[in-house]
């Protein structure tokens, strides 16, 4: 057993929803009511079809120029723009998956209204769901044009321009109002009746077929259209409707988020790599100049395995097992020298017989070196000359620096 509950959506201002339960095989109404008071039997239902007025839910067919959704719903607004009967920050619009001529089914409807619908269906909340303009149960119909009379409106299907239109005309005393007139309706007589003004029909076409039904049952109609045909349908009504989860769909408004997190998080990572390799980097050089100054004061060692370990070993052995004395004469010769940049110590070694740093260096004159011995004896060293000579524009001298006992 296949049923179909059609739902009849308000317009604006309107307060009654009807509803009907049709067999889909025999086209007969099981059962029909209004939504305030009378709860619609759901037993054996397996789709939803809401129908809005025709004159409030706009449905085009477009060629537009995207091959993606996303695409599609960007060019899509700019399609219909012109053809929208309020402005377009107030319309929500909605496109249709890709049909296999390229086409694509656009709905667009009033913002408002459409969350009016929403809150219908979430009442009703049966899956799959779907919108669609009452003229479109005209579909099967055949002519260029077909028109229906409901509650002495006009609805009709306009085939003559690119892709079926649907619309809905509210008829006057004088127009367009007693089913009679559908018969006697001739193509020249739609051209010149100005109360008629059909979406999509270019100016100077007027339709070679015209087909008047002037009684329809428009819930018996909806239920024959084929799901191959409704798939197509755009989600105006939200994708919680949808036969399945259009997951593209409902991440379509994060996608942005995503590209910028992700963007930001590969950037992230390429700035703690790239201060990984730097830092990496001077480490490498720091331990190099370690190695070198550990190789200066201590010319016999022939290789470096573990300089920690080994500078313990070599301070132990140089100091009684202390390393104090090498450690206070090594910080009392480098603050002599700190911030003094006409000293370049070249290389430096210690001697434990003697308790005593042998240094090669260079300074500007012999003057420089007196101040040096100068500022040894006020910190408690003692500055032995152990000869120099002069050097183009600067001397360059051996001394033994040793503590003062």
């Amino acid at each position: 057993m296949s049923r179909d509950l059609i739902i009849r959506l308000p317009r604006p201002g309107g307060a009654r929803v009807p509803w009907s339960v049709i067999d889909r095989h025999s086209g007969e109404t099981v059962a029909s009511g209004l939504m305030v008071g009378d709860r619609p039997p759901l037993e054996g239902v397996t789709r939803a079809l809401y129908l809005a007025p025709s004159s409030d839910l706009m449905s085009r067919t477009l060629t537009l120029p995207a091959k993606r959704d996303g695409e599609a719903r960007q060019a899509a607004p700019f399609a219909i723009e012109d053809e929208l009967a309020g402005p377009l920050d107030d319309t929500e619009i909605a496109v249709g998956p890709r049909r296999p001529d390229g086409s694509r089914i656009v709905h667009a409807a009033d913002r408002g209204l459409i969350e009016r619908w929403r809150r219908i269906a979430a009442a009703i909340d049966v899956r799959p769901a779907w919108l669609l303009p009452e003229a479109m149960a005209l579909e099967a119909e055949a002519g260029d044009l077909v028109l229906a009379d409901e509650d002495n409106d006009v609805v009709f299907v306009n085939r003559t321009g690119t892709g079926p239109a649907f619309g809905r005309i509210e008829a006057e005393p004088s127009a367009l109002l007693f089913p009679a007139l559908f018969s006697r309706l001739r193509p020249g007589t739609v051209a010149i009746t100005p109360r008629i003004r059909l979406p999509g029909l270019p100016a100077g076409e007027t339709p070679k077929t015209i087909h008047a039904l002037p009684a329809i049952d428009f819930a018996v109609a909806a239920s024959r259209l084929p799901d191959t045909d409704l798939r197509f349908l755009p989600a105006l009504l939200g994708h919680r409707h949808s036969a399945a989860t259009d997951w593209t769909g409902l991440a379509a408004p994060y996608r942005r988020a995503g590209v910028l997190a992700l963007t930001a998080m590969v950037l992230f990572l390429g700035f703690n790599l790239g201060e990984g390799f730097y830092l990496r980097s001077q480490a490498a050089s720091l331990d190099a100049r370690a190695e070198a100054a550990f190789r200066n004061a201590f010319p016999d060692v022939t290789r470096v395995v573990n300089l920690d370990a080994q500078l313990r070993q070599r301070l132990a052995s140089v100091s009684g097992g202390s390393g104090s004395d090498f450690l206070r004469l090594f910080a009392g010769f480098a603050s002599l020298i700190e911030g003094d940049d006409a000293f370049a110590v070249e290389a430096l070694r210690y001697d434990s017989a003697s308790a005593a740093l042998s240094v090669s260096a260079t300074y500007p004159d012999f003057a420089s070196f007196e101040a040096l011995r100068d500022r040894a004896i006020e910190a408690g060293l003692i500055v032995e000359d152990q000869g120099a000579r002069q050097d183009g524009l600067s001397v360059r001298g051996e001394f033994r620096v040793r503590l003062a006992r």
